[in-house]
């Protein structure tokens, strides 16, 4: 798995992070822990890609921020023709599981509401 480092050092195409530090004139110290802790301000992924003369949605997806799926649909009101059979399907997928998932911890949730009123009521099973 790649480290934020690599991904940022792949995306600017930079020799090293204190490079990439000095450029956007950020203290490297500072830089460094942004870099570890995946906590880089949005006005520093700025400067990155102005200097870098990066898309900061592409700066964005090669950090893996955003997917690729994302950076393209936001940078255009997309129809469905623009994107791949793959990309649609991943995406379906993705919303109708993430749908699932709520609706399971809605049940979850009402479910554990009715057991206490029950008990609240002294109902016994």
């Amino acid at each position: 798995m790649k480290t934020n480092a690599d991904l940022l050092l792949e995306a600017t195409q930079a020799p090293s992070i204190s490079a990439i530090s000095k450029k956007i004139g950020v203290p490297k110290p500072t830089f460094n822990t942004q870099v570890q802790q995946s906590r880089i301000p949005t006005d520093t992924l700025v400067s990155i890609s102005r200097a870098y003369d990066l898309d900061i949605l592409t700066l964005l997806s090669k950090l893996e921020i955003i997917t690729a799926f994302e950076a393209r649909k936001a940078r255009t009101s997309a129809s469905l023709g623009d994107f791949s059979d793959e990309e649609l399907a991943k995406e379906l997928y993705e919303r109708t599981l993430r749908e699932a998932l709520n609706r399971k911890d809605q049940v979850a949730l009402a479910a554990e509401s009715d057991d206490q009123q029950d008990l609240d009521e002294g109902e016994m099973y």
